[in-house]
């Protein structure tokens, strides 16, 4: 095996092996995320976990947990799992309590920043469409619906 200076170490053929990058765990890349937002954007959440934020909309909203895991079809006790930070949930769970606390856009995003580190960004079809009935102010099912007609998995299946 030869040794590249560049890369380090390239294969029988003389091409460059792709570096191994290790495997981190779910702290580790929140440790890494932080200050990768724009301050102007997030700033104010990024001092954030999920059980804070979830705590602070639950507060500013006056809206009853277990009211908001039915409208988001979301079991209770895993509802309450996932907003209290014992569990991390697929995108789509974050999305569906959002939309049934009537989050707006900016608020969504900024959840979806704290709780999966990404936010809704349009230039993927279905976040156009999730972010649109979020502009409308459909409910999740509502949502669901819209995108079934348009040919996307509904929120409520968590596969995202």
């Amino acid at each position: 095996m030869k040794i590249n200076q560049e890369r380090n170490v390239v294969n029988r053929a003389g091409e460059p092996k792709e570096p191994v990058i290790p495997t981190l765990n779910t702290d580790e890349k929140r440790e890494l995320a932080k200050g990768d937002f724009p301050v102007g954007e997030c700033g104010e959440f990024l001092n954030y976990n999920v059980k804070s934020l979830f705590d602070e909309l639950f507060q500013k909203t006056k809206l009853k947990k277990g009211e908001v895991f039915e409208r988001a079809n979301i079991a209770a006790s895993y509802g309450y799992e996932i907003t209290g930070g014992k569990k991390i949930a697929t995108r789509d769970y974050y999305l569906s309590l959002a939309i049934a606390m009537s989050l707006d856009l900016s608020t969504t995003m900024k959840v979806l920043e704290v709780a999966f580190g990404g936010g809704l960004y349009a230039g993927e079809e279905r976040n156009f469409i999730i972010r649109r009935a979020i502009e409308r102010g459909y409910s999740v099912q509502r949502t669901n619906d819209y995108l079934e007609e348009l040919g996307w998995l509904p929120l409520d299946t968590g596969n995202i």
